[in-house]
């Protein structure tokens, strides 16, 4: 039923924050992400400041703005009226480890079907 169920995606406000990681990639495996993300999500490329926290002592700073090459979900899958599949808040809930504990808990309260 992948027609019917929600993702999660970024949504450009100013001023808004995204929770997630920053990976350094060689440019080459580009084309194999596109591949992989399907028709669900569009690349786009976004100027950010990162606040980096590091897991092992919990210090954060606050780095220069840098480039980041992001996956947006198209509209028509964004709808608040869809949920996601279980898989797919379990996939989300494995980086709990580097996420905010406010953000887990916000996605755990997310309603899953199938």
């Amino acid at each position: 039923h992948p027609d019917l169920t929600g993702i999660c995606s970024i949504v450009k406000e100013e001023g808004s924050v995204v929770q997630g990681v920053v990976y350094l990639i060689n440019q080459d495996v580009l084309p194999l992400l596109d591949e992989h993300e399907g028709e669900t999500y569009y690349r786009d490329q976004l100027e950010t400041k990162v606040k980096h926290t590091f897991v092992r002592d919990g210090d954060s700073k606050s780095m220069e703005p840098i480039k980041c090459w992001v996956y947006i979900g198209h509209e028509g899958r964004c709808d608040p009226i869809r949920k996601p599949t279980r898989k797919y808040m379990e996939m989300l809930l494995g980086g709990s480890d580097v996420l905010p504990p406010e953000y887990t808990n916000f996605l755990k309260s997310i309603e899953t079907i199938f």
